[in-house]
């Protein structure tokens, strides 16, 4: 028997096509090609249009009402529609002093301007020295809140601090040289604050324990280190100690991005694999990046090919598949072969080949030889090349194929290296 599969939301499926059908009904004389312009300016990620689709389906008044409500791209979708001579349309008003500035943050459910959200924030957070609740400039090494009159850094300039430190652990870097570092990596003056106070409480921050600083302090060791620096070291991961990019913040150290992903590891809700959470369905369950490719939801027309499936190169209004879609191509640096290669407006190109030879083979759950995996069944199995083309008993209880491979879903079931077989490959190795 065939199973019955609910349908999604079309504010997931067709976001743009359902935001224009708002748009055309407030005002029907607005030209179709306008409106998507309009659309496409407001967001460049799905994501964003889905939500604004999501709030507009359950209240198209907020595109007239003027309310602070919804996400923020309403705002911009109104200003872009203004633009092209729309008159029905209201940008909402701030919730707080009622004037129609951009609305970047929120109040509970209320959206604010930046003034009133500095105002909030002040009233918070009165200066530690002389009480008054005015623009936090800055906050001291203990986290307490600073006016722009009561800096935490005495007279003297936080750069100049900087370069005292630097120049204890290095001396034969030039000062000016630090001084351009500290102010290419650090341009705001509450980052070069920062930047002071993390060295003043603890120097060893430039000699390998930088993992406790902040994000601005590795920036800075790297670019030290560019400039000829020998003494500064540039901290490895501390929990696998690998010498990586540490751009996030784990147990409060920085770390890789392959720790930081272990410990983002849920069940999958359609696969059950535990594995990290690329995204998140409607009823906020976590989906591992294989479902989330599989999910029809997430497929969009190829516009070489014309099926709707999964896009994985977009180039301006061209998406293509991955059938369709062929890596430019460059001088292997691995074979010295012209073929089409990854990374191949980079020093290291390299071909598919030679990137298949990387992978470690493993068993394959179906032949049983060694080899190269190219993809895998819902339970983390391998499969060989070989493997994935050879077809396994149909497992529909009732199918139109009658033997003959008639069904489209027939065929993604019994063949898995067919495109069409959604949730049961998740194509990586």
């Amino acid at each position: 028997m065939t199973q019955q599969h609910e349908q999604p939301p079309r504010f997931l499926t067709e976001p743009t096509a359902l935001i224009a059908e708002v748009v055309l009904a407030i005002q029907p004389e607005l030209s179709p090609a306008v409106v998507a312009e309009a659309i496409a300016s407001t967001a460049k990620m799905k994501s964003r249009h889905r939500k604004l689709a999501e709030a507009l389906s359950r209240d198209p008044e907020l595109l007239t009402s003027g309310r602070p409500e919804g996400p923020v791209t309403i705002q911009k979708l109104v200003r872009a529609l203004q633009a092209v001579g729309a008159t029905r349309f209201v940008l909402p008003r701030c919730a707080h002093c009622g004037k129609q500035h951009r609305l970047p943050n929120l109040d509970g459910d209320q959206r604010i301007c930046a003034y009133c959200q500095m105002k909030q924030a002040a009233a918070a957070n009165p200066c530690v020295i002389c009480g008054r609740t005015a623009h936090i400039a800055s906050h001291d090494h203990l986290g307490r809140p600073r006016c722009a009159l009561h800096p935490d850094t005495g007279n003297q300039d936080p750069v100049d601090i900087v370069c005292d430190h630097v120049a204890a652990v290095d001396p034969g870097l030039a000062r000016d040289e630090v001084a351009a570092a500290v102010r290419a990596t650090c341009q705001m003056p509450a980052h070069q604050r920062q930047l002071a106070r993390v060295l003043e409480d603890n120097p060893r921050l430039l000699t390998g324990e930088g993992t406790r600083g902040p994000h601005k302090l590795i920036l800075l060791i790297e670019d030290l280190l560019a400039r000829g620096a020998r003494n500064i070291m540039l901290p490895v991961c501390p929990f696998c100690g690998t010498d990586r990019k540490l751009r996030h913040v784990l147990g409060g150290q920085r770390a890789c991005r392959a720790c930081y992903e272990k410990f983002r590891l849920l069940p999958c809700s359609r696969c059950g694999r535990t594995k990290p959470v690329a995204t998140r369905t409607v009823d906020d369950q976590p989906l591992c990046h294989p479902c989330t490719r599989a999910d029809p939801v997430n497929h969009e027309p190829c516009t070489s090919c014309g099926r709707t499936v999964n896009i994985v190169r977009r180039d301006g209004d061209q998406r293509l598949c991955g059938r369709c879609f062929r890596p430019p191509s460059a001088v292997c640096a691995d074979c010295g072969r012209t073929r089409p290669c990854y990374f191949a407006q980079t020093e290291a190109p390299r071909c598919e080949a030679c990137s298949n030879r990387l992978r470690p083979p493993q068993t394959c759950s179906r032949c049983g030889n060694e080899r190269s995996v190219k993809a895998r069944l819902p339970d983390g199995r391998p499969l060989c090349h070989s493997c994935i083309r050879v077809p396994v008993p149909c497992q529909r209880a009732v199918c139109e194929c009658l033997g003959n491979l008639s069904s489209p879903e027939c065929v993604a079931g019994r063949y898995p290296g067919r495109s069409g077989a959604v949730g049961v490959l998740g194509w990586s190795p």
